[in-house]
């Protein structure tokens, strides 16, 4: 968490022989459904990045 309240998430994942690496990192903006997601590593998509809005899923 920083110290304006927003959250950052980050992931990595490796394949079983370790040669490929995928990393995720996600900041939650506190007091707003905005994110921004930046993707880094993925397998034959190179690298992307975009802001983008959360929201809940219908309860039907």
């Amino acid at each position: 968490m920083q110290k304006n309240g927003d959250v950052n998430i980050s992931l990595r994942v490796r394949d079983s022989r370790h040669n490929r690496v995928f990393e995720w990192a996600m900041t939650l903006y506190h007091d707003s459904n905005q994110c921004f997601v930046q993707a880094s590593k993925v397998y034959m998509a190179g690298n992307f990045s975009f802001k983008g809005r959360i929201l809940p899923l219908p309860e039907n």
